[in-house]
């Protein structure tokens, strides 16, 4: 019974996919194109420099005494405009406000005009126009998902190609940068091959997506079953144009059969995952500082800095009872290190960022310190930790519990980058060696980017073929159906044309 239908199946369940394979292929195709399209960004990072002390004149303590701040989430040194501040978090809210550390004055839409130097910065242009700066506070069709960063200011230039450069002031980072013609071949990927226009489905768009890909695999398995077991299509006649277009058809589809697979499985793998909805932008440790706990002999401190290095930043971290100074020092070697000092006695903590990442996974896991087995600096993006979690360097804290769970934390903002078990683990290998071909490294991104589209190319046509083949076949039925239509008029004609004699 089976062996009778698989043909019927698939003819069948390949039109209900054609559009959608069509739809990723031919987006699939021009995803690689997408990066020529990227705006020309000068500097990718802010650089670590060494702030001027000599302008610190005010503590922590005293600049937040004098604007009535009693407690805070965190802060900073930041230079804006060659003037030192206090970049404050304060009373839960995500927006800093910028104290002068010469004389405790607040700066008037600080973080905004920060947002706006990191941008020029970032551009590498200080000349050009800014004609809008907003605050972003949720993801959308122009900052999507994938930037992972919140809050960031879109600030855009006055330029022919409406450049937009999104910043994270609290981090000094950029988050994305887009233009006109970028926005365009976004939101057509988005739409194409995300399927973003069933955004109001929630979960259940990656529902549609895993069935139809489900569908995909079997349209392709059944059709390498009809080309090497089946006897039900064998081509005998290729005089006409059907039978010709039928064997092209299995023909390329039993090559391109294997690149379907991958595409299908990894794609549907990869929108299985999804469903759960991803919930690490809501992950943030948030414990307020009463000011009155901060502990500030300027010249002990000074003097304790000196000994390491230039100070490159400074905040502060709270482990629970105790309270520490989180110190960027650049050493003599101009090498950037990180070191945690007591608040109260200045006294340096032993593998301070090890001991601050453990308490930080710890705290986002409720694991015990004695359930990890490494902790390990991540310093690029590759491996399980790809470029899609945007953060960097973060801190791998690997457990022996819940499939060997793995926490990527950033000690710099407290905030958990991404959390990683072992299923994952295959998820994201499968999705970067299946579907996007990673396994190509080794010829460079033009190489795989070529490989890429040749695959999705071939897979384009194969559907485009089959969909020859359906409409081929449903005219020839109707030709066939009017041919025996006339016939039996005629039929019917001759025989009243007997009954009158």
């Amino acid at each position: 019974m089976i062996r009778k239908n698989i043909y019927k199946w698939h003819r069948s369940i390949s039109i209900v996919i054609a559009v959608p394979v069509l739809m990723w292929t031919l987006s699939g195709i021009l995803h690689p194109v997408m990066s020529t399209f990227k705006p020309r960004i000068k500097n990718q990072s802010l650089p670590a420099l060494p702030v001027d002390m000599n302008k610190v004149r005010l503590s922590v303590t005293e600049a937040l005494t004098m604007n009535g701040i009693e407690s805070i989430d965190n802060f900073r040194l930041i230079t804006l405009d060659g003037k030192v501040y206090y970049q404050v978090l304060h009373d839960q809210k995500d927006i800093p406000v910028y104290i002068n550390v010469e004389d405790g004055k607040l700066l008037v839409d600080g973080d905004q005009k920060y947002a706006i130097q990191l941008s020029q910065y970032f551009l590498g242009d200080t000349k050009t126009a800014i004609t809008d700066t907003q605050l972003v506070r949720e993801f959308g069709d122009e900052y999507p998902f994938i930037n992972r960063l919140l809050p960031v200011y879109k600030v855009s230039f006055q330029r022919e190609d409406g450049l937009r450069i999104f910043v994270e002031t609290f981090g000094d980072r950029m988050a994305f940068a887009v233009n006109d013609l970028r926005y365009g071949f976004s939101r057509f990927f988005s739409a194409f091959h995300s399927w973003s226009f069933l955004e109001a489905l929630g979960s259940l768009r990656y529902v549609v997506i895993v069935v139809l890909c489900g569908l995909a695999l079997f349209v392709a398995i059944s059709g390498i079953y009809i080309y090497f077991i089946s006897n039900e299509v064998r081509v005998t006649d290729r005089s006409n144009s059907y039978t010709k277009t039928r064997r092209l058809h299995r023909i390329t589809s039993i090559f391109v059969s294997v690149t379907t697979l991958m595409f299908a499985f990894s794609g549907g793998y990869h929108a299985f995952e999804k469903i759960k909805p991803d919930s690490r932008s809501a992950s943030l440790i948030k414990t307020s500082v009463p000011v009155q706990r901060f502990h500030w002999d300027s010249i002990q401190f000074f003097t304790k800095i000196k000994e390491l290095g230039l100070l490159s930043n400074l905040s502060v971290v709270n482990m629970g009872t105790s309270l520490y100074w989180q110190a960027n020092i650049i050493d003599k070697e101009n090498k950037v290190k990180t070191v945690y000092l007591n608040v109260s006695t200045l006294q340096e903590l032993n593998n301070g960022e090890e001991v601050y990442a453990a308490f930080l996974a710890n705290s986002y896991s409720s694991n015990k310190t004695d359930a990890i087995v490494s902790i390990n600096k991540i310093n690029s993006f590759g491996g399980e930790y790809g470029f899609v979690n945007k953060r960097l360097p973060v801190m791998k804290v690997q457990y022996n519990s819940n499939g060997n769970e793995r926490y990527y934390v950033e000690t710099s903002s407290g905030k958990l980058s991404v959390r990683i078990e072992d299923k994952d683990l295959y998820e994201g290998l499968s999705f970067a060696f299946l579907h996007k071909f990673h396994f190509a490294d080794s010829l460079g991104k033009t190489g795989r980017d070529v490989i890429t589209v040749i695959a999705a190319l071939a897979n384009l046509i194969v559907v485009v073929i089959g969909l020859v083949l359906f409409f081929k076949k449903r005219r020839k039925s109707k030709v066939e159906s009017l041919k025996l239509k006339v016939e039996s008029l005629k039929l019917k004609a001759e025989r009243e044309k007997l009954n009158r004699f």
